[in-house]
């Protein structure tokens, strides 16, 4: 009877401690993506305000800005270099 209690013991406590580390690598990859989409917004930001800022046209300007994902920003990028 006392090994029962112990095992279930055990058992509790590593449900807990598994239950704990899944949650904490979940949050430490939501963390981890958020700080990429911020250095990704940091990095077309300083391009446009800081790299281009006097070679850009309005319209070019406006045509990034309405870009959406960070593929269609990387071909307009290359695109206008050319």
């Amino acid at each position: 009877m006392i090994r029962e209690t112990a095992f279930r013991g055990l058992q509790a406590v590593l449900l807990s401690t598994v239950t704990i580390l899944v949650l904490s690598s979940a949050t430490a990859q939501s963390d981890e993506q958020a700080l990429r989409q911020e250095e990704e917004q940091d990095y077309y930001k300083k391009w446009l305000d800081e790299d281009v800022v006097y070679i850009i046209s309005p319209e070019e300007r406006s045509v990034f800005q309405s870009l959406t994902t960070s593929a269609e920003k990387d071909k307009f990028i290359e695109q206008f270099w050319h």
